[in-house]
Parts: structure tokens; C-alpha cells; sequence
């Protein structure tokens, strides 16, 4: 009896956000469209533009272990804003498509309709990741820890720049269907992945997944 009670019980939660109506916790968190929506229009545009700054900075010659110090907390600041910023905001549009939210479908809309101006922001990050990559031999003459700190925030990016477009919005936003606003994402991975495979060959000798 109290085992058919538990199952009964249990198939009622899942229920709750099955295809018969919305969870009850639905607005329960913040707003999924409005939160992406500020990230895409105003703080993610900004996080570049001051991440770009710093790696502007970088002399193109006789850095000091200060300039190396000012691009590893650049990045590191750069991931942990990303991750606070751009990765919860989808992560709230995810949830409102797990809880069958009758918000969830303009929150989906307007992460895809983004897509032009997630393309249109990318050359930003590609610029930032150029310096990067042609800083290298003055942070290697510097001294190895230098080249690991800055090796490691673009591992953490990369990781989870890869994990958010695989997982999080190919499978979890968009249901396992292709969109151009997941291949938009990708080109983020892969221009963050192209230089923390150059940083990791120089500490490990060979290239790896991140």
C-alpha cells in the first residue's frame, strides 16, 4: 500500500511538468525573456567592450608582469560575468521550456531572434582573443606561471562556452534541433577554443578537448 502510494505520488511530480499544463513554479524565478534580453542589449555588449580594453592595452613589447596580471584578471573576470550574465539568462529561458511555462515561448523567441546581434557582437571576442594569442611569446618570457594564469580562465571559458551550446541550448532550449542561433553560439566556442588549444600545446605538448 505505501509503495503504491510513493509511485502514485511520484508520477504526480513528474507530472508537473509534463505536456498537461504548466509547473506550478512557473515565475518563480526572474523573467527569462526580460533577463536575456538586458544581457544581449546592454551587459554582454559592455562586458566585451571593457574586456577589450584591458587586452588593447597590452604593450606590444616589454611587458611587465603587471600587463600579464592585468589580462589574467580581465579573463577571469570575463568568465565569471559570462557565466553570471549570459549563461543564467538562458538558464532561465531553460527552465521556463522545462516547466511548460506560458512564458516559455516568447522567452525561446527572444533568445533566437537575438541571433543577428550575437553574430554582429562576435568580432568583438575575436579581436580580444587575437591580442591574446600574439601575446603568448612576451608572457612565456615572463615565466611560466604567468602562462598558466592565463592558460586557465580560457580553459574554464572554453569548457563552458562548449557545454552551454551543446547541452543548454541545443539540447535543453532548442530540443535537439539545429538553429542558427546555436551555430552563432559555436563560433564563440570555437574562437576561445583555438586559443586555449595554442596556451595548452606550449603547457601539455599536444591539443585536447576542453
Amino acid at each position: 500500500m505505501i509503495w503504491g502510494f510513493k509511485i502514485i505520488f511520484a508520477f504526480l511530480l513528474a507530472n508537473l511538468v509534463s505536456a498537461q499544463g504548466p509547473s506550478p513554479l512557473c515565475g518563480s524565478n526572474p523573467d527569462g525573456k526580460t533577463t536575456y534580453e538586458n544581457v544581449i542589449n546592454n551587459s554582454f555588449p559592455k562586458l566585451l567592450a571593457d574586456y577589450n580594453a584591458v587586452i588593447s592595452k597590452f604593450p606590444d613589447a616589454n611587458a611587465t608582469p603587471e600587463d600579464i596580471d592585468s589580462v589574467y584578471h580581465a579573463t577571469e573576470g570575463f568568465y565569471r560575468a559570462w557565466l553570471d550574465g549570459f549563461v543564467y539568462s538562458l538558464w532561465y529561458v531553460e527552465t521556463e521550456v522545462f516547466r511548460n511555462c506560458d512564458t516559455a515561448a516568447a522567452a525561446v523567441k527572444t533568445v533566437y531572434d537575438s541571433t543577428p546581434k550575437v553574430k554582429a557582437l562576435l568580432p568583438e571576442l575575436q579581436k580580444i582573443m587575437t591580442g591574446i594569442s600574439r601575446f603568448e611569446p612576451q608572457i612565456l618570457a615572463q615565466g611560466r606561471p604567468g602562462h598558466w594564469a592565463i592558460y586557465q580562465p580560457l580553459d574554464y571559458l572554453a569548457y563552458n562556452l562548449w557545454h552551454t551550446t551543446t547541452d543548454l541550448i541545443h539540447q535543453r532550449i532548442s530540443k535537439n534541433q539545429p538553429t542558427a542561433y546555436e551555430d552563432a553560439v559555436r563560433e564563440y566556442y570555437e574562437t576561445v577554443e583555438a586559443v586555449r588549444a595554442q596556451y595548452y600545446r606550449e603547457e601539455y605538448g599536444q591539443q585536447g578537448r576542453p
